[in-house]
């Protein structure tokens, strides 16, 4: 069994969308499918299953190196459109659920993700908590938050650009971006 004591991770990010459209974005399949990979961009989505009401569960089941991924959890609290609340455990990949020894049912509990929503000016401040999670994960779990708000944030501002009619920039071709000699 783990004996070591979990870590807790905090994130805060500032979107430039009202708090419905963050909260939103948390639940909504379609949403889901563009910033699930964020991460992990390698990935293939198998398939992503959630029942957002209190108990309801969540699956988002990736293929990562030829190997399936469950990120599994249950809704906890969802106080739209401040406050969403999961349990969040991986499975699968060689990956024991909850961090245990392989060949371990379950070490401990699921980690649990809080986030907080708050108007900030014309814009939203979250504030992100995973407590629970294994202490060598904890940097690796930070840094894929921060990532998958980054594209959340980008996924909603141009979502708003589009409903404006703004323009979007052009990804420049891998092609064109490379340097020649």
């Amino acid at each position: 069994m783990n004996t070591h004591p979990l870590a807790d991770v905090r994130v805060i990010h500032r979107f430039k969308a009202p708090p419905v459209r963050v909260f939103d974005a948390w639940l909504d399949p379609d949403a889901i499918g563009r910033w699930l990979l964020a991460s992990s961009p390698d990935d293939d989505i198998i398939h992503i299953d959630r029942d957002p009401h209190v108990g309801g569960k969540f699956s988002f089941k990736v293929r990562r190196t030829g190997q399936e991924i469950d990120h599994v959890g249950e809704y906890r609290e969802l106080a739209r459109p401040q406050r969403l609340v999961f349990t969040f455990d991986v499975v699968g990949g060689g990956a024991p659920a909850s961090g245990g020894a392989p060949g371990e049912a379950r070490a401990r509990e699921p980690s649990v993700v809080t986030i907080d929503l708050a108007p900030a000016g014309t814009g939203t401040e979250l504030v992100l908590s995973h407590d629970g999670v294994p202490p060598e994960m904890r940097d690796k779990t930070r840094q894929g938050w921060i990532t998958i708000l980054d594209e959340i944030s980008g996924m909603i501002d141009a979502a708003e650009a589009r409903a404006r009619g703004i323009p979007l920039p052009r990804p420049i071709p891998a092609r064109a971006a490379r340097s020649s000699r």
